[in-house]
């Protein structure tokens, strides 16, 4: 049997601030900027509805779009060269209620998707990437309920 390559990653952080707050700061273009390694200072870029960032390993520009499915506490976000952005990153919100967590708490997880292409220390980056990305959405997020 050969071995099959990692196909997806997800990551899942508590999140000490209400469940419909965290979603909104997820589903604000502007907030991908402060924590997307690969897309920091999100910006509008040339197509509407799309964004520009920096990304902090090689300085080269990314775009993205964020749609988000307010009634599902699901933010997807499309991703890749501006002419063929695809969806493959998706944070998804839990409310306290769903899993017995403390009001005002709820679970956040990061979920990304391989293209078939991705070399695998491409993948293995995007990975430990998310693995830190959860905690600056979390650290973020929490300061934010605090204001």
């Amino acid at each position: 049997m050969t071995d099959i390559p990692p196909l997806a990653h997800s990551v899942t952080a508590l999140i000490e601030a209400p469940a419909e707050q965290t979603f909104a700061w997820l589903a604000d273009p502007v907030q991908v900027g402060k924590w997307a390694l690969a897309s920091m200072q999100a910006e509008p870029a040339e197509a509407p509805g799309t964004y520009r960032g920096r990304s902090l390993f090689d300085g080269t520009h990314n775009h993205f779009a964020v749609t988000p499915h307010p009634q599902l506490l699901l933010v997807e976000y499309s991703v890749g060269p501006r002419e063929s952005l695809a969806p493959r990153i998706r944070a998804q919100v839990i409310r306290a209620e769903s899993v017995g967590l403390a009001a005002a708490h709820c679970y956040l997880t990061l979920t990304a998707w391989r293209p078939a292409d991705m070399p695998a220390a491409r993948w293995s980056r995007l990975c430990a990437s998310h693995n830190v990305e959860i905690w600056l959405i979390k650290e973020q997020v929490e300061a934010a309920a605090r204001r």
